[in-house]
């Protein structure tokens, strides 16, 4: 959302509107592990050179871990949950009739 304040109607849609947007941290809902009692989210912060991290939350919400997920992973919209862990869907695949998903899954480090 842009400030009523700083609105430009000329410049609505522009690139750098867009520019101005994008490089702003994005937070996906929150995705309940109900195998591992944990949640996740995804938050994305940048323009061009975009990076996506997957903080990782206990039950009551209080982050226990964050990691930078390869940039060869969708964020938010390529998941799903199994026993297994997490699996996240792969982008930038040559074949177009392949789908390929990479378990995450949780290390503890001490």
């Amino acid at each position: 959302m842009v400030p009523k304040s700083n609105l430009n109607i000329a410049t609505i849609g522009s690139d750098d509107d867009l520019t101005e947007y994008l490089d702003k941290p994005h937070y996906g809902e929150l995705i309940f592990d109900k195998y591992r009692n944990i949640y996740y989210r995804f938050i994305s912060v940048g323009d061009k050179n975009r990076v996506t991290n997957l903080i990782i939350c206990d039950n009551n919400l209080k982050k226990i871990g964050e990691t930078t997920l390869p940039t060869d992973y969708m964020s938010g919209a390529g998941f799903f949950l199994a026993k297994e862990g997490l699996f996240l869907r792969k982008c930038n695949i040559k074949d177009e009739n392949k789908i390929v998903y990479t378990l995450f899954k949780l290390i503890k480090t001490t």
